[in-house]
């Protein structure tokens, strides 16, 4: 049986094409992702009516005991509506499923608080809007961005598309980062489950000298130490190296 280690219901939007691909990557062995979606527009509006499609698919992640755990896996859809709304979305879906769930933000913030970053630059694909959403929140829950860029800052919000965001290369990921101003950071955050990126978290901090981490690698850490499955994976930065 694949998942017999554990088996992760992975929550995500219906035009994200970078989520389930590197989540599966990260799996140690044993481990297996289970997805399903949900209707999504990628603008402020879509991303508070992602609230109404996910009892819905909490309950396919938890027919026939699919999932031990289940991950929302959208960055700012479990941050929209302010820095507990996390623990919200967590909450609807464990009521749904009766299954165990976090969300990506949930893991984004006890990521960092592992590494002890406090000071982030942030790399994201959204527009300013989100952007602008993005920075207020994260600083309500007591972290400091000293920089944060966007390749679609100056992109009109109706004109961007999800799958706009799926076809940037890892390369396009590691230019942005390293446009970053890091003068006072202690950290990188690479946000949005559908900006590809582990494949230069490593090389990054290599560069950098700073930990990086994105929205996906921490999702996999915390499901990962939720499910008790301990086991280091190497490659893609020091969370996962040395802290599982």
């Amino acid at each position: 049986m694949y998942g017999w280690r554990g088996r992760i219901g992975l929550m995500t939007v219906a035009n994200n094409i970078t989520c389930e691909q590197e989540m599966a990557r990260l799996c140690p062995e044993g481990v297996a992702t289970i997805v399903t979606r949900i209707d999504f527009t990628p603008t402020l509006e879509g991303l508070h009516a992602l609230h109404d499609g996910v009892e819905t698919a909490a309950r396919l992640l938890a027919s026939e005991q699919l999932s031990d755990l289940i991950l929302f896996g959208c960055t700012i859809g479990s941050m929209v509506k302010g820095p507990d709304y996390d623990l919200e979305i967590a909450a609807l879906i464990e009521r749904a499923a009766k299954t165990p769930a976090i969300t990506v933000t949930t893991a984004v913030k006890e990521a960092l608080r592992e590494l002890g970053l406090r000071r982030l630059a942030v790399a994201t694909p959204y527009t300013a809007d989100i952007c602008r959403l993005e920075r207020d929140v994260m600083t309500r829950m007591g972290f400091e961005i000293v920089d944060l860029r966007s390749c679609h800052e100056h992109f009109d919000p109706a004109a961007l598309r999800n799958e706009m965001i799926g076809r940037l290369s890892p390369g396009d990921t590691y230019r942005l980062v390293r446009s970053l101003n890091l003068e006072h950071a202690d950290g990188v955050f690479i946000s949005c489950t559908n900006f590809r990126s582990i494949e230069v978290i490593q090389a990054l901090e290599d560069d950098l000298g700073l930990p990086v981490i994105s929205s996906n690698l921490a999702g996999m850490w915390l499901a990962l130490r939720r499910l008790g499955v301990r086991e280091p994976i190497p490659g893609y930065g020091r969370l996962l190296r040395e802290h599982c």
